[in-house]
């Protein structure tokens, strides 16, 4: 029988959570499918398999470059000039596949595909909310500048809405799931995002008495908060520490944030990026996580720390609420993420309790899980086609 022919659409490859559901979705797909990868810019298999805990090839699917200009693949910004170029590109490719499937977000195949959200920067007005006014770049503000831009994108290859009534949309979370109903109407299918489970298995009293942040530094990941609540906690007499893994992404925030480095450099650590085995070292040898990201749709670096076996702390918000699902764990703001951590720091019975808590429901999180929920659904639609 001949294997279907399946596009993954990955636009651009950084060291985020979406970048994971991606590879991962090839390795479940790669035996029993012709595998074709849609991508822009620089891919290092052998590099992304270190940090995802991949192990792919490329003899076992093809990846298609997309076409973009010189000055785009050289950058970070004009992400939403380069989804619709991406996006017209694809729909002249699109007859020649059986099955396409987007892991970033929305692009309209001009066909029914499938569609995983990974955040809503496929949203201007979500979008605007979640980046703090004060480290807002004028060119992301809502102005006439942007909205030009934004109609322009739109003029190379519209996007039609429609698509989320005719394609399988996939939320990460519940909480993505709802707002997309809330604001869309469309009811999506849940599909937790892939977590890789091995890690060492470090006793928890024999770890650090300190916290781990990972993920890419930017204002509305919030590390200013962090550093604030953690401040407040070592004022009371906690002696912990702080690892930051993850590169400055934001210029403006970047030297705001050296500033309170230089000044705490006694018990905060700035990693930078690291390699997979680096990173899960560090991680498997601290006791706690913390999390300061309000929205964030689901939170992979929370699921990745409690796989390790950590305590991790999370903002009352996004999808990373359900990955912990303990009231001492989710806080407010920042003096009751501080007064949470206290009550936990200062009792090992409730660090063991919590502990059992996190050791069930991060059963939810497998890879075995995600494969398989994937696998199903793209039989589901072949079989339908």
């Amino acid at each position: 029988m001949e294997k279907a022919k399946i596009a993954i659409l990955h636009p651009k490859f950084g060291k985020g959570g979406s970048e994971a559901r991606a590879l991962w979705i090839l390795d479940a797909l790669k035996n029993e499918h012709q595998v074709f990868l849609i991508t822009s810019g620089k891919l290092d298999i052998q590099e992304l398999n270190e940090y995802y805990g991949t192990n792919l090839n490329s003899e076992e699917f093809s990846i298609i470059q997309v076409p973009l200009p010189f000055f785009l693949q050289k950058t970070e910004k004009f992400a939403a000039l380069r989804g619709h170029l991406i996006q017209k590109y694809c729909q002249k490719l699109a007859p020649n596949f059986d099955l396409l499937i987007s892991t970033y977000n929305l692009c309209d195949f001009g066909k029914k595909s499938i569609q995983f959200i990974a955040d809503f920067s496929f949203d201007e007005e979500f979008r605007q909310n979640i980046i703090p006014e004060n480290f807002r770049k004028w060119y992301l503000s809502k102005n006439l500048f942007r909205e030009i831009y934004l109609k322009f994108c739109n003029f190379i290859s519209p996007f039609n809405q429609k698509i989320l009534e005719r394609d399988i949309v996939i939320s990460n979370s519940n909480w993505t799931a709802k707002l997309i109903k809330e604001k869309y109407g469309i009811a999506t299918k849940i599909i937790y995002p892939p977590v890789a489970n091995n890690f060492l298995n470090i006793p928890f009293q024999q770890r650090e008495n300190g916290f781990v942040f990972i993920g890419r530094i930017t204002p509305e990941k919030g590390l200013d908060k962090v550093i604030e609540i953690l401040n407040i906690v070592r004022r009371k007499g906690f002696d912990i520490h702080l690892h930051i893994v993850g590169g400055i992404e934001d210029k403006k925030y970047g030297e705001f944030l050296k500033k309170n480095f230089q000044k705490n450099k006694d018990w905060i650590f700035s990693e930078g990026w690291l390699g997979e085995e680096k990173k899960k070292d560090i991680i498997v040898k601290h006791r706690f996580g913390i999390s300061a990201c309000k929205n964030e749709a689901f939170g992979i670096s929370v699921a990745e720390m409690v796989k390790a076996g950590c305590i991790v702390f999370v903002p009352n918000g996004g999808g990373q609420k359900e990955i912990v699902n303990h009231h001492l764990l989710i806080y407010d703001d920042v003096d009751d993420a501080a007064e949470k951590i206290k009550r936990v720091l200062s009792n090992q019975q409730l660090q063991d309790d919590i502990l059992k808590h996190l050791a069930k429901q991060k059963e939810k999180f497998s890879l075995d899980i995600f494969k398989k929920q994937v696998k199903n659904l793209v039989s589901k639609l072949l079989n339908q086609a």
